[in-house]
């Protein structure tokens, strides 16, 4: 009797009996590692198996002036350069002053250990609108914003994460012994200079006989676009130790912040519970 209800369910989909146990599956290409973390984002409301901006660490290393969760130890309205990934983005239109009828947009700018509201109003977002979009991976210029609640940031420039060391670098130090002075490298070099032509200050750390630390600026004419092309030849020639990049934002950490998310979220439902109480 089973059998006979098997062969009518396989009957009314139009199917034969005979091989009807086979399911053929199609084998799918996996899914980028970009892919799975937006997926375990959106189900699971956190990463799981890495974030997103790993692959910026040395970008945000040499270039970012603090975390986002520093901005709790900044003056209001200091300027401001930070990396993260932009999230839970709101366009709206300004309603009044000479830029009424415009859009501008806030969105939520994340770290891997903090997140941080922006607002950019119609004059930025004129210019950086087609990167105010989730899941991108920018730079923010701005001032700190302490007006609210929370910290914030008022966006003047987005930088996206491919175009930061070029736009950012102002100088490039290479770092050279005597024995790579005096090999293969300097020739190597001259040429990856001519083929790579840009405006960014190209200098040489060096050890003097001397034992002093010794900059050499070389001519205009060998000045570097440092794009990601450079990069990539001159780290393989030299390694990353033998490249730093100074940014025109000044270089390094300017804060570093020991806060965590779960230290950022009881001091935000503090706050909140003040304000509650006040209201």
């Amino acid at each position: 009797a089973q059998a006979d209800r098997a062969a009518g369910q396989l009957s009314l989909f139009g199917g034969q009996q005979q091989g009807a146990g086979q399911v053929k599956m199609h084998e799918l290409p996996d899914w980028s590692k970009d892919e799975k973390l937006r997926f375990e984002k959106e189900v699971l409301g956190i990463y799981l198996s890495g974030h997103p901006l790993e692959q910026y660490q040395e970008l945000l290393d040499a270039y970012a002036q603090a975390d986002i969760a520093a901005l709790r130890k900044m003056d209001d309205k200091e300027n401001i350069v930070v990396g993260g990934l932009i999230s839970q983005v709101s366009r709206m239109v300004t309603k009044s002053g000479r830029f009424a009828g415009q859009s501008m947009a806030r969105f939520t700018l994340e770290s891997e250990r903090s997140s941080r509201s922006c607002t950019i109003f119609s004059e930025a977002f004129n210019r950086f609108s087609d990167y105010v979009e989730a899941d991108r991976a920018v730079f923010v210029i701005g001032k700190v914003d302490l007006s609210g609640n929370s910290p914030g940031i008022r966006v003047d420039e987005i930088v996206p994460m491919k175009n930061v060391r070029e736009q950012f670098t102002g100088e490039l130090h290479i770092r050279l012994d005597r024995e790579a002075a005096q090999g293969d490298a300097l020739p190597a070099m001259r040429k990856m200079f001519v083929d790579h032509p840009g405006d960014c200050m190209v200098l040489f750390d060096i050890v003097s006989p001397e034992g002093d630390d010794v900059a050499i600026k070389v001519g205009r004419r060998f000045y570097v676009k440092t794009d990601d092309a450079f990069h990539l030849a001159i780290t393989q020639l030299l390694g990353p130790s033998g490249v730093e990049y100074h940014s025109i934002h000044g270089n390094g950490r300017k804060i570093i912040e020991d806060a965590t998310p779960l230290d950022d979220a009881v001091e935000d439902a503090i706050e909140e519970e003040e304000l509650t109480e006040a209201m």
